[in-house]
């Protein structure tokens, strides 16, 4: 929702095999902004036209507007040379005025490319306008790492922060455990928290045994993790509990929350899908737990 009390709702139109951000805006009454909508298909149709060899998919994940009334769009975008056999996925934000249009004065002709990241999960804005995204990638060895990468107003990465503009959490359950990050919150004193959630890393076939598939013994277990950040991205370790393994990289022990069977003993599954923090720093999250085809939402608050 903007400031304006307009809503927006991020989706996608298939044409073929062409995947497009479709962006719908409703007033306040709740009527269809119908001439935005428009515009906001010409500007990606426009994209695909002048990428016709590379441009295959675009997924949106997180849409968010400034104080100024810029659409933001963190998608995932899934290129090609040839379309058939050289896809490879990167994450990529787009800035959109308010009428609709591509603000080309944003990143290069008005999108951020960041070939790093594999997936972006979650995106926020703070009160300067710095822009974070959150998500994933894979290691060569197929093991995810939680990424948190900052921009600058105009798109160029903010180098200030973490390293070179990027901070990768690694290692939270143990060693070579999986991390996705996929949800972030600016709160006071520019305190960045985190959430997603962390698994093992097992081989694909201890987790669907043939003899009994439906045993929770050979499940994949994961845990919800909250991590603070400080402002300039290193680890806040006045936060959670010592976990004696390093997470950011920078060869020091660090500090997270870590949340496991959180509905009962046999959900040994358990998502964080979204954080927010008040302001009196209270911590609210919502996931999900799951224990084979049951699965069960939760939103916990932490002091």
């Amino acid at each position: 929702m903007d400031n304006q009390g307009r809503i927006y709702i991020a989706g996608i139109r298939k044409y073929g095999f062409r995947v497009v951000p479709m962006i719908i805006r409703l007033e306040k009454n709740g009527k269809l902004d119908q001439k935005f909508n428009e515009e906001v298909e010409k500007t990606f149709e426009s994209l695909y036209s002048q990428n016709s060899t590379t441009l295959a998919e675009i997924f949106p994940n997180s849409l968010s507007v400034d104080k100024n009334g810029k659409i933001l769009i963190a998608c995932d975008v899934v290129d090609s040379n040839d379309r058939i056999n050289n896809y490879y996925s990167y994450a990529c934000v787009f800035r959109l005025d308010s009428n609709g249009i591509i603000d080309k004065s944003f990143g290069k002709s008005g999108r951020v490319k960041i070939d790093y990241m594999d997936e972006v999960s979650s995106m926020f804005i703070d009160e300067n306008g710095n822009i974070f995204l959150g998500g994933y990638s894979y290691s060569n060895k197929l093991e995810a790492n939680g990424f948190i990468v900052k921009l600058k107003n105009n798109g160029d990465i903010d180098n200030s922060f973490g390293r070179e503009g990027k901070i990768v959490l690694d290692n939270i359950l143990k060693k070579n455990s999986n991390d996705y990050v996929t949800s972030i919150f600016v709160g006071k004193a520019s305190k960045i928290y985190i959430t997603g959630y962390t698994s093992e890393n097992k081989d694909l076939f201890l987790c669907f045994p043939l003899i009994n598939p439906f045993s929770n013994i050979f499940l994949v277990n994961s845990d919800v993790f909250v991590v603070r950040l400080n402002a300039d991205g290193s680890v806040d370790k006045d936060f959670g509990g010592k976990l004696r393994r390093d997470l950011d990289g920078d060869g020091v022990n660090d500090t997270a929350i870590l949340l496991d069977r959180i509905v009962g003993k046999d959900f040994r599954q358990d998502y964080g899908r979204k954080i927010f923090v008040n302001n009196n720093g209270e911590i609210y999250l919502i996931g999900e737990s799951q224990y084979i085809i049951y699965s069960y939402a939760f939103v916990i608050k932490i002091e």
